[in-house]
């Protein structure tokens, strides 16, 4: 399954103009005909990544998180059937801890990027008061999304908008951020 990240559109009025800002905050939206049961939606992708999907993305990331836990004792244990020395033990798993820090380190920053980068969309939609507010959603893919209950909808202010509510965000709940 892949995930999806769309923004939505209430009309058509500012739609082209609302797209070049996101073009200018180095968001790239792709339209997408979906089925709705508000027939005035439009739907955008937002930026597709290496493998043409939203994985790894901000939004929604505690609900798809990886436990990426490392157990010294567990890893301890299988060096030791491998028969490596102590010593060699000792530097394996220094080096183990050193790559897992190193990968939170990198995917804390990735993540910090794309949620300022957000926010600033966000924002920029505020000052050309383009739209008073667009929705954002996402969703893994194993049937259209057409065929999910969007049901939930939510609220939130920009002024509430920061890295932990786009990780806090639910799959298939419909988020309406007002400017």
């Amino acid at each position: 399954m892949c995930q999806f990240n769309f923004l939505l559109l209430e009309s058509e009025e500012a739609e082209q103009r609302i797209i070049e800002l996101a073009s200018s905050c180095d968001f790239r939206f792709q339209y997408v005909k979906t089925n709705f049961s508000n027939p005035k939606l439009r739907a955008y992708f937002t930026n597709l990544g290496e493998n043409n999907c939203n994985c790894g993305s901000v939004i929604g990331k505690k609900e798809w998180a990886e436990d990426a836990k490392f157990d010294i004792e567990k890893e301890r244990i299988k060096l030791e059937r491998k028969r490596f020395s102590k010593n060699r033990i000792a530097q394996l798993l220094v080096q183990k801890q050193q790559e897992i820090e190193l990968k939170r380190a990198n995917g804390l920053k990735s993540e910090t990027e794309e949620a300022e980068k957000w926010i600033k969309f966000f924002e920029n939609l505020k000052k050309g008061k383009l739209s008073h507010r667009v929705g954002l959603i996402f969703h893994q893919f194993s049937s259209k999304i057409s065929d999910e209950l969007v049901k939930i909808e939510e609220e939130l202010f920009l002024t509430k908008i920061d890295l932990e509510a786009l990780k806090n965000m639910k799959q298939n709940k419909l988020y309406w951020i007002k400017m």
